[in-house]
């Protein structure tokens, strides 16, 4: 029984990760200061381009990143979306150069953005799986502890 319940939550414990995929927010954070904040905010209304708070649940993730990295391959395939963002905005977002990992690390920035990680007060969402890991783990140890434990508890009601 013990080694099934460690076993278990080994599963638990490498399952969880952010959703954030294989970008890192902080990285990301910096490559949107630098590249794409002088058009588009977060959360902070329309630019030169779209306000990109909730972008990541409104748009599909391979439409996204491959906007994100190079905007020019889909206009110049007329994709319905693209199209729309050229005319509504009057100019087409410019091709970045950005790398594939960098691109993943922009989308976790804006993941994390929806999330709360860059917003004002509450939990990071960065701290999120950290703190449902630490929950989960606490649970099964007491559970753990409880059905190992040599003298029963009993329970008054």
């Amino acid at each position: 029984m013990k080694y099934v319940s460690v076993f278990i939550l080994l599963i638990l414990f490498s399952s969880l990760s952010p959703s954030y995929g294989q970008g890192d927010p902080q990285k990301g954070g910096e490559i949107f200061k630098a590249k794409c904040a002088s058009c588009h905010t977060v959360g902070g209304g329309k630019l030169m381009g779209p306000d990109l708070q909730g972008i990541t649940e409104k748009r599909d993730p391979q439409w996204l990143r491959q906007f994100i990295k190079a905007p020019s391959v889909l206009i110049a395939e007329k994709d319905p979306t693209a199209m729309a963002l050229l005319e509504e905005y009057g100019a087409p977002m410019p091709d970045l150069g950005l790398t594939d990992e960098e691109v993943e690390h922009v989308i976790a920035f804006l993941e994390a953005a929806q999330a709360g990680g860059t917003g004002k007060g509450g939990i990071p969402a960065l701290y999120i799986p950290t703190l449902l890991a630490a929950l989960i783990a606490a649970g099964a140890l007491t559970f753990i502890a409880i059905s190992a434990g040599k003298k029963e508890v009993e329970v008054k009601a």
